[in-house]
């Protein structure tokens, strides 16, 4: 169960459980991308903040092939696009997600990102999320 606090929506995708999202939270996520003043500069960027799914998978993992800093405002941007299409039952989009949260955990060996990782990936039903983990 998740504390009542607030969460920045741009730190939605790396703090809370996918069950944990709620309709006030992916509210905050349309918001803050459709009226932020961050913007990626890709030609894909505009369908990715409306939440299309093709468009923000297509970003996210721009992002993951860039190798980009999962600690940058760009990467956060990419994957905040992601948690619309994901909540909304896309399985890429939690795929692509998942793989951010990992890209995350190894920058920083952050134990809880690595656990939304295996949650997300959890949601993707071509992904047997029980495997065993790959040492690191």
């Amino acid at each position: 169960m998740r504390k009542n606090t607030a969460i920045h929506a741009l730190a939605v995708w790396r703090s809370l459980h996918p069950d944990d999202i709620r309709a006030q939270e992916l509210q905050s996520v349309r918001d803050t991308l459709a009226k932020g003043p961050l913007q990626l500069m890709d030609r894909r960027w505009p369908a990715a903040a409306r939440g299309e799914a093709f468009a923000a998978v297509g970003v996210g993992v721009d992002r993951l092939h860039d190798r980009t800093d999962p600690q940058t405002a760009a990467f956060d941007l990419a994957m905040t696009a992601l948690v619309q299409a994901a909540c909304g039952g896309n399985p890429a989009a939690a795929l692509v997600l998942a793989h951010g949260l990992e890209a995350l955990a190894r920058a920083n060996g952050d134990i809880r990102a690595d656990a939304l990782a295996q949650a997300w990936a959890r949601r993707c039903p071509m992904v047997d999320a029980v495997r065993p983990r790959r040492p690191r």
